[in-house]
């Protein structure tokens, strides 16, 4: 992965790594106007478990970060 931005970072895992996890939240955020600016995925040590990072233009409300980690398998979503 490249380095990870400094501002606006929210940093998710997800319990496995499969198809239609990236998604949702991505629309999720586009529905409330949040601009991803840049996204890296990739496995936790090799295994079946992500993590996801995701730089955004602005700070994301605790409310939508809650929706954020409510999606289908998502273990946590944390901004930072």
């Amino acid at each position: 992965m490249d380095p990870v931005p400094k501002d606006n970072v929210i940093r998710c895992r997800s319990h496995i790594n499969r198809l239609g996890i990236v998604g949702p939240v991505c629309v999720l955020l586009g529905r409330h106007n949040i601009n991803i600016s840049n996204m890296q995925v990739g496995k936790v040590d090799g295994g079946s478990e992500s993590l996801r990072i995701l730089a955004v233009d602005d700070v994301v409300p605790a409310d939508i970060m809650k929706d954020v980690g409510e999606n289908d398998g998502i273990i946590s979503a944390k901004f930072v």
